[in-house]
């Protein structure tokens, strides 16, 4: 069966006549570009286009609602790209979407309000640039490699800056990047990485870094 055929059958499930069907299948191909791959078979398709595929089908009956399902997981970045530009399209067109995710910067790109869960409980609600303005300090360097020396550079961390212990790695926060520079240079530290915190971080400091019973 070939993609313009699978979008048909779906079509039918919604109740839409065949004329009215094969005019949305043409918009759908178009917006989602798979326009020139209408009569390929579906087993022929890379796997970035089977999902644009099975988003084509959810929009065929033109819905308010939207719900997805780790949308993106497994696709590379051109294709996960693409498919973010397409949600912001149906959100710009009055479109509800609803998705999970597990890719905090899938969720900090295009989500207007988000939800943080953790063992099945909600810890954390509401716009996602605005909790990690609230939650979380802007700036994190990561300190590779300090082994079973990790303690003792955890003393040299200065007052009211916040560090956190993860194997053999120490991150320090804080909202000023000079303050993280400086302590790298007082402290002979050489392998680190400074970068403004994300969404990711502000996850992690919400349920913790060690692994779950569900995991």
């Amino acid at each position: 069966m070939n993609v313009s055929d699978n979008l048909l059958i779906y079509a039918r499930f919604y109740g839409l006549g065949v004329k009215q069907a094969r005019v949305r299948i043409t918009e759908l191909l178009e917006f989602m570009e798979l326009r020139d791959k209408a009569r390929v078979k579906i087993h022929e398709l890379s796997g970035g286009m089977q999902r644009r595929l099975t988003i084509a089908r959810a929009l065929l009956n033109n819905p308010r609602l939207l719900i997805l399902d780790e949308p993106t997981t497994g696709l590379d970045p051109q294709v996960r790209h693409l498919i973010w530009n397409k949600i912001r399209e149906l959100k710009e067109m009055g479109v509800t979407v609803l998705l999970t995710t597990h890719y905090m910067e899938e969720a900090f790109q295009i989500c207007d309000r988000i939800i943080i869960m953790d063992k099945g409980c909600k810890v954390m609600e509401g716009n996602p640039r605005k909790l990690l303005q609230e939650g979380l300090e802007s700036y994190v360097m990561e300190i590779y490699g300090l082994g079973q020396d990790i303690n003792r550079f955890t003393h040299d961390v200065q007052t009211g800056i916040r560090y956190e212990i993860y194997q053999d790695t120490l991150f320090v926060y804080s909202n000023e990047p000079d303050r993280l520079k400086k302590f790298a240079q007082t402290s002979s530290i050489s392998d680190y990485h400074i970068r403004q915190a994300n969404l990711e971080d502000l996850f992690l400091k919400a349920t913790g870094r060690s692994l779950n019973e569900l995991q």
